[in-house]
């Protein structure tokens, strides 16, 4: 009797922790994408020079060649062509090659939002370098830096670079 007695006691409290906790975390404010300012103005993101494929939409690059332990920039133009300020945050890096990514000569960490201005144009530039070490050679390599936006045509769009890698 005393182990059901236990077991009941334990799983009614359990339930009543989770449930807190849940209704905790309801209660937390969610942070919102601004898809647009104040004033109604919405961004609209283009990629100069370059067209969109795939789904996220893709600007696919092509480096002809690229040596072990040398660091390697491509760099690209964006522009705002809307008149709400566009809202760049890296989402993702699919290769741990990809060292750094920089719009204009301003460092783009994870997560943290830089702008462009209505009617504006910046550089996009990715810095990578494979390592001797974790690489092989003698390969074709693909790689991309995924970006969020706040512009409600292109949420998500990626920079995908192909090279191959010698030593």
């Amino acid at each position: 009797m005393r182990f059901w007695l236990t077991l009941v006691i334990g799983t009614i409290t359990v339930s009543s922790v989770l449930s807190w906790l849940y209704l905790r975390m309801e209660a937390a404010p969610h942070p919102a994408i601004q898809m647009q300012s104040e004033t109604g103005a919405v961004p609209c993101l283009e990629v100069v020079g370059h067209q969109f494929a795939g789904d996220p939409k893709t600007v696919a690059l092509q480096h002809e060649k690229s040596q072990m332990d040398v660091e390697y920039r491509q760099s690209i133009a964006v522009a705002n062509q809307g008149e709400g300020e566009l809202m760049l945050t890296v989402a993702r890096r699919t290769c741990g090659c990809v060292k750094n990514v920089f719009l204009d000569d301003v460092p783009m960490p994870e997560g943290l939002p830089l702008f462009v201005p209505p009617k504006g144009q910046k550089q996009l530039h990715i810095v990578w370098k494979y390592e001797t070490n974790v690489t092989q050679s003698d390969r074709d390599r693909r790689f991309a830096v995924e970006f969020i936006t706040n512009d409600p045509e292109t949420p998500v769009f990626r920079v995908e670079i192909t090279t191959h890698v010698v030593r």
